[in-house]
């Protein structure tokens, strides 16, 4: 089995758990509490059965309500179905994160690598002033755990939304950038296959070899983007989670007594 990853799911689901990273201070996120992975729709019977074994209290859906009636959730029993879109507009509108709308908004940006523009601009943005995630952060702290937090591919708003937790619990940068790229390794068939079928055009333009990328997995310098925007903002990580996510010293040790424990 890979790293993190949850028995009785397809590796391609990117269904894991971040439960066994190491905190700062010596601790462990506890396992099996906070799961992220793709749509559960996607999942076979057999996944879905199993899913509900698992104890889950919430799951979280940061899609866009377009793209949750494309592919629903399936109803779970005793779960609650909490729907959070995590990527608005201005003015509150809920964005369609497709590859169709990423290449659109993308030719709006000047430079060769318009696409990797695009995502590291959207990394610099998400995590400030984002109800999603402020609800998110209160959800863990009422304790409507086991969660699972995903999007479609659980990847990018999912990612951002394990950022966030791994931030808040205290876990280095490079682990937490390292689990975010785990994506890539679990979807590997997936950017395989989209590689293998366009084989000519990501040989020959960078923006479509990161299109590609994107299509099915993460580019390490998004996530590293939304940090550095992070640094550039506040002095340090918990006065960023303190002013964004209401995240203070108190609500910070809770989450470590809820979340972690000590190492084996």
């Amino acid at each position: 089995m890979l790293a993190h990853q949850i028995d009785g799911f397809r590796q391609e689901l990117n269904f894991r758990d971040l439960g066994g990273y190491r905190t700062r201070d010596g601790r462990e996120i506890r396992r099996g509490h906070l799961l992220r992975g793709g749509a559960p729709g996607d999942m076979t019977k057999e996944e879905q059965e199993r899913l509900c074994q698992m104890g889950i209290r919430t799951i979280v859906d940061f899609r866009s309500q377009g793209e949750r009636e494309g592919n629903p959730d399936p109803p779970f029993p005793d779960i609650a179905n909490v729907h959070l879109c995590a990527m608005t507009s201005a003015d509150g509108r809920e964005i369609d994160y497709s590859p169709s709308m990423l290449f659109r908004t993308a030719l709006r940006f000047k430079g060769r690598d318009k696409i990797r523009s695009l995502m590291e601009y959207c990394y610099e943005i998400i995590p400030f002033g984002n109800r999603a995630y402020q609800k998110m952060f209160r959800l863990l702290l009422e304790e409507q755990t086991p969660i699972v937090l995903h999007c479609t591919a659980g990847k990018d708003r999912t990612g951002v939304a394990a950022i966030l937790i791994l931030l808040a619990l205290d876990v280095a940068e490079e682990t937490i950038l390292d689990d975010y790229m785990l994506t890539n390794t679990y979807r590997k068939s997936l950017l395989e296959e989209v590689y293998g079928s366009h084989r000519l055009l990501d040989r020959m333009s960078s923006n479509a070899h990161t299109f590609f990328t994107i299509q099915q997995g993460v580019i390490r310098s998004g996530a590293e983007s939304m940090l550095e925007a992070i640094d550039r903002r506040y002095p340090d990580a918990d006065t960023f989670l303190e002013k964004e996510y209401g995240i203070g010293s108190r609500e910070k040790k809770r989450l470590k007594e809820l979340y972690t424990v000590e190492s084996r």
